[in-house]
C-alpha cells in the first residue's frame, strides 16, 4: 500500500497551499457538526456526505468531538478529507489563561485525540489536526 504525502506551504500572499503527492489541492470545505442530540443514523450520514460531494466540497472540519469510525470509513471511500481538532469557543482556545494542571490535561487530551483520529493506517482522510478553528484567534 502506498501512502499519500501531504505537504503545505505559505504562498507569497500568506495563503496556505496544500499538495498531495506533489499535486496542488484546493481545499473546498465547511464545518461538520454531529446531530446535537447524538441520534446516530447511517442513512443520514450517507445523505449528509452526498450533500458534501454534491456541493463540490472535498473537506469537512469537525466542529464537535471526534466522530464514530463509520464517518472516517465513509469519507475514506468517498475521497473526502477530514480536519479534526479542538472545537472553537471553549477552553482549548484560551491556553494563555490556563491554570494548575490544565496544561497536563490538554497535552494528554491532545495526544489521545490525535492518536484516535489517526490510529488506523487506512484513515487516509485525516488531513491535519486543528488546534483552533480560526487562525489568529485567541
Amino acid at each position: 500500500m502506498e501512502f499519500a504525502k501531504l505537504l503545505s506551504e505559505l504562498t507569497d500572499k500568506g495563503h496556505r497551499l496544500f499538495k498531495i503527492n506533489g499535486r496542488k489541492l484546493l481545499i473546498r470545505g465547511a464545518a461538520w457538526a454531529p446531530d446535537l442530540l447524538f441520534r446516530w443514523s447511517s442513512e443520514r450520514l450517507d445523505a449528509d456526505l452526498a450533500y458534501v460531494r454534491d456541493m463540490g466540497m472535498n473537506t469537512i472540519r469537525l466542529e464537535g468531538r471526534l466522530d464514530r469510525d463509520e464517518l472516517f470509513e465513509k469519507t475514506d471511500r468517498l475521497g473526502i478529507l477530514v480536519m479534526p481538532g479542538w472545537t472553537c469557543c471553549d477552553a482549548w482556545e484560551k491556553w494563555d489563561k490556563w491554570k494548575g494542571d490544565q496544561n497536563g490535561v490538554a497535552a494528554a487530551s491532545l495526544r489521545d485525540q490525535i492518536t484516535a483520529a489517526a490510529e488506523s493506517s487506512e484513515r487516509l482522510c485525516v488531513a491535519q489536526w486543528q488546534r483552533q478553528s480560526t487562525a489568529g484567534r485567541r
